[in-house]
């Protein structure tokens, strides 16, 4: 009789701590998920942030290039505006010169008629 309580004993204390065994596999299978979600998430996250950063540089290429168009119109622009003053210097020189020329001739021609 004793050994008979005695197995119970010992078969409800086998059970008592295999159930406690199993007890601890439940934690640790949730944390284990958990842990999987949470890197899930960060990860997409991550990708989530990557593609925000990538779209940004396209963002900046774009209007470095644009940037790029305007800079080289300005510059184009203003060599045309610095001919276009040289040509007009140039026109008023020359029309300078021959209104002295003009003024020339005809003080010849006053002094020739005389």
């Amino acid at each position: 009789m004793k050994m008979i309580q005695i197995k119970y004993v010992l078969i409800l204390l086998l059970m008592t701590i295999s159930v406690g065994v199993m007890a601890q596999d439940s934690p640790t299978e949730r944390e284990r998920k958990a842990r999987v979600d949470s890197l899930s998430r960060l990860e997409q996250k991550r990708s989530e942030n990557l593609a925000d950063l990538k779209d940004k540089q396209t963002d900046t290429k774009a209007k470095a290039q644009e940037a790029q168009r305007v800079e080289r119109n300005a510059n184009d622009a203003a060599r045309e505006s610095k001919l276009a003053y040289r040509s007009e210097q140039k026109a008023q020189k020359a029309r300078h010169k021959a209104d002295k020329q003009a003024k020339k001739a005809a003080k010849a021609r006053l002094k020739s008629d005389n």
